[in-house]
């Protein structure tokens, strides 16, 4: 049979071989886990490095862009401004050539009526001569 004490013994040898193994074995997965990091790190670093970089080449292209654009849109006021000039130019003939033509409709409208009134006046005095042709026969 065996002793209370050596199954005491015994179960102290267990846990302390246990212990070393576990200490071993952390140890271990302390080392390894380190050496982990650091690459998971490294490789995190390098990506956001790379990240940095394509950020700070579409900012450049944006930039670019954006000068670009600008630019563009300061020509496209000049030249609205331009097309701006001509139209206000052209209105103001539109308007000249307007009043002229009103200026005309109206003598054209007073020199028909002058014509309406001529012909008339003859018509009458064309009936006065022959009434009067009529009257002296």
């Amino acid at each position: 049979m065996v002793s209370c004490s050596s199954l005491l013994d015994l179960k102290i040898i267990i846990v302390k071989l246990s212990q070393n193994n576990l200490a071993s074995n952390c140890r271990e997965c302390v080392r390894r886990s380190d050496w982990n990091f650091l690459n998971r790190f490294y490789r995190r670093e390098k990506a956001a490095r790379l990240q940095v970089g394509k950020l700070q080449a579409q900012i450049t292209r944006l930039n670019r862009a954006l000068q670009h654009a600008g630019t563009n849109a300061q020509n496209d006021r000049i030249a609205l401004n331009k097309f701006h000039t001509h139209l206000q130019e052209l209105q103001n003939g539109y308007n000249v050539s307007e009043a002229a033509r009103a200026k005309y409709e109206n003598q054209l409208h007073e020199e028909r009526l002058e014509y309406r009134l001529t012909e008339e006046a003859l018509s009458q005095k064309r009936h006065y001569a022959e009434e009067t042709e009529k009257n002296l026969e």
